[in-house]
């Protein structure tokens, strides 16, 4: 009767007795006097110096960045060092790694990856690069970030980072403004943006950091968003760039990195026991990490932890010995438990547990077979909903994968198996860089599944051997249940490579067999225009002349036509020669002096009068004068006027051709490079062009590696110009040396009638 009496009883009461039996009370007791008297403040008092320690320190090296980001950002601003003007620019350049010691080198690059100045300590160097590819030019000049700031770096044991902002003028400056005005306009748009990089030790911000007290013994640390040590004040433990993701407080600040924690007692990188706790530097990433032995926390009250462990002990012989009275009657309902979840783990849906007792144990069995009953009506709609998802996904044209973070395929749709020549089932477990062996350029290529990238033009040959060209797109997935870590989608546009191939070669093939017919049609109207004995009325002869220029212009359209097939084949040979360049502009105005005075427009030459050589297919490149001027006559109204300038700058010969025409509409520049383009509305009125000409005249000046660029405003005219390499006696013999015998000069491409 008494055993069913206290089986009855709710497990609470059951708890309550025994802890009161057992003399839990004195135990609560001792242990509330001491942690409220000693344990707490203690404990409360590291907390308090960690936290006020770690805000202040996270705030004074975001100060400290930001002022330094500040400053660089004022002293790019600056007239000289905006416009590179190089002489003024280095004396401040020294004068500014002289006043500050912080900074170990200073470059000014252009906005093509030029350096233009560097010091280092107090010395400027007179050896420059290009650090086109460098990270901290990338985020600025390609990027368009307003600022860059690396990762912490080591010179041996010294800290250091790269600080990069753009090199842009103030607008809002009165001396800028002053200065800038009295700019000539050519100076103006010859000038470019560039970046300004900083080497900046991170030394004394570091001692100041690391050199602040917790407690007796305690200290801070610093590492990356990575979890690497980049600051340590133990000198003998120290090492640039070591691993600390191991360390508890360091995996927690890597598991969220967007906030603080809360001291907690975590084990220190020494394998010790710690109170810790972590603050993120908000404008870097990198997290201080504060540590204070728990031996020194809490050595004053040491003595009172073994009055407690004695109690503790007796009162676990208590525990014990009454624990195997009371055993019997706990064990039996939670051993129906365990059996239960057991079985309901093991996909025995089916499976409830009897209800022994109305107490905490009873309603824990109710429960659970209510739970039961939820997740058997919970897996048949997720057998549903993946049904549903497996057909979506099957139906999808591009191929896509699910893969871990070992790279190994989880699911696959039936495009992706398909292209793999392969079934659903033999893909899963298999690594994605097994079944798809990609190249890129002819050479081994691989993707990386780090976060989200695109992945354009690479090359995957199926097992059937049939080559498949790709766009691979990569997305990351964050915290997957089931471990999926990336899916990858296969964009397969094979198909559509081969269509942009046979439209390539029927317009070559079109264009061969246009040419005979038109030859044949030219010649005849040739010999019915010299013949002198016909007897043919005016009216006829000025038919015969007109059909005589239409035939011009339809072989102009075919050789164009043949010369776009040759240039995006990569089949246009160049005979590369010396050319006198200024000679040849001057040539080419004067072939179109005739045409401009019938609009009355007047033609003018701005550049030097003395030789200016170049590296050049005469022919060709003549074609791209010509084209430009017979463009901007053609686009300038009546009385108007057309600038030819040619000036030399470093290594290259930039040549402009500016008229005073009806412009360009702005959403028509970006295009109208491209084949066939042709700009719609006023300037298209008048104009049979095929949209060919500065497409050819584009190609033509990249084979020359050159650049050419269009600045226009509707209204008020337009400005084409282009670069080409200035002459260099050791690449023409190179080139003359490599260029094969007997290449002869043929006629350059008919740009007539082109025009954009």
């Amino acid at each position: 009767m008494k055993s069913k009496i206290w089986f009855n009883q709710s497990i609470r009461v059951k708890v309550f007795t025994l802890s009161f039996v057992i003399a839990i009370i004195p135990i609560l007791v001792v242990n509330t006097l001491w942690s409220m008297s000693a344990h707490d403040q203690l404990e409360q008092a590291s907390i308090d110096t960690q936290l006020a320690s770690l805000d202040n320190n996270g705030r004074r090296i975001d100060r400290y960045l930001d002022t330094r980001v500040k400053r660089f950002i004022a002293s790019a601003q600056e007239f000289d060092i905006a416009n590179l003007q190089t002489e003024q620019a280095a004396r401040d350049v020294l004068q500014y790694a002289k006043q500050d010691t912080e900074i170990k080198r200073i470059a000014l690059v252009d906005s093509e990856g030029n350096e233009q100045i560097v010091v280092e300590g107090d010395k400027l160097q007179q050896q420059l690069k290009n650090i086109a590819t460098n990270g901290a030019f990338q985020a600025i000049a390609r990027r368009g970030e307003s600022s860059f700031m690396s990762s912490v770096q080591f010179d041996g044991n010294e800290p250091k980072l790269v600080i990069a902002v753009p090199i842009t003028p103030d607008e809002n400056s009165d001396t800028i403004k002053a200065d800038r005005a009295a700019l000539s306009q050519a100076s103006q748009q010859a000038s470019s943006p560039g970046v300004f990089m900083v080497d900046l030790s991170l030394a004394t911000l570091w001692d100041s950091i690391l050199g602040t007290p917790l407690g007796s013994t305690g200290y801070s640390y610093i590492v990356d968003a990575q979890g690497t040590l980049i600051g340590h004040p133990d000198k003998d433990y120290f090492e640039p760039h070591k691993n600390m993701s191991h360390v508890d407080q360091v995996a927690r600040f890597l598991s969220n990195q967007q906030a603080g924690a809360t001291p907690e007692t975590t084990v220190s990188e020494h394998g010790t026991m710690v109170m810790s706790s972590h603050q993120p530097v908000y404008r870097t990433g990198w997290a201080i990490i504060a540590e204070e032995p728990e031996e020194s926390i809490y050595a004053p009250v040491q003595h009172v932890y073994r009055v407690i462990m004695w109690i503790f002990i007796s009162a676990s012989l208590m525990v014990i010995f009454l624990g195997l009275y009371f055993s019997s009657t706990l064990t039996r309902p939670l051993k129906a438990l365990v059996t239960g979840t057991s079985e309901l783990g093991q996909g025995k849906l089916d499976t409830r547990i009897p209800i022994l007792s109305n107490d905490e144990i009873g309603l824990l069995a109710e429960r659970f077979n209510g739970m039961a009953d939820n997740l058997k009506r919970l897996v048949s709609n997720l057998k549903s909903e993946t049904t549903k998802l497996n057909v979506v996904l099957d139906s999808v044209g591009e191929g896509i994968l699910a893969v871990d973070r070992e790279n190994r395929i989880v699911v696959a749709n039936v495009s992706a198996t398909k292209l793999a020549g392969a079934g659903q089932s033999s893909l899963a477990g298999k690594r994605f860089d097994e079944v798809f062996h990609l190249t890129k350029n002819n050479q081994p290529f691989s993707i990386s599944l780090g976060g989200t990238e695109v992945y354009k033009d690479v090359v995957y040959m199926s097992p059937n051997k049939r080559l498949h060209y790709l766009d691979i797109f990569v997305y990351k997935i964050e915290d997957d249940p089931d471990g999926i870590t990336n899916i990858i989608t296969l964009r397969d546009l094979t198909d559509e490579r081969d269509l942009e191939i046979m439209k390539h070669d029927f317009v070559s093939m079109a264009a061969h067999e246009l040419r005979t017919p038109i030859t044949a049609i030219r010649g005849y109207l040739d010999l019915m225009a010299v013949d002198k004995a016909s007897d043919l009325s005016d009216n006829t002869k000025h038919s015969i002349e007109r059909a005589r220029s239409s035939t011009e212009e339809l072989v102009g359209l075919i050789n164009n036509l043949l010369n776009v097939s040759k240039i995006e084949g990569g089949t246009l040979d160049m005979a590369f020669g010396k050319v006198n360049w200024v000679a040849l502009v001057k040539s080419a105005l004067d072939n179109h002096r005739f045409g401009a005075a019938e609009k009355d427009i007047t033609l003018e030459y701005d550049g030097p009068e003395h030789k200016v050589f170049i590296i050049a297919d005469e022919i060709a490149i003549k074609e791209v004068a010509n084209n430009l001027i017979a463009n901007a006559i053609h686009y300038t109204n009546e009385d108007g006027h057309i600038t030819v300038s040619v000036r030399t700058e470093k290594d290259q010969v930039i040549t402009s051709v500016k008229d005073t025409g009806i412009g360009i509409p702005p959403n028509a520049i970006k295009r109208l490079f491209t084949k066939f383009f042709r700009v719609k509305g006023g300037m298209a009125s008048g104009s049979g062009g095929t949209g060919l000409g500065l497409f050819i005249s584009k190609s033509i000046v990249e084979l020359h590696k050159g650049r050419i660029w269009v600045e226009s405003e509707e209204g008020k005219g337009t400005t084409f110009t282009f670069t080409l390499p200035a002459f260099d006696e050791v690449q023409y013999e190179a080139i003359a040396n490599k260029q094969a015998e007997g290449v002869k000069k043929r006629r350059g491409w008919v740009t007539k009638n082109t025009a954009r």
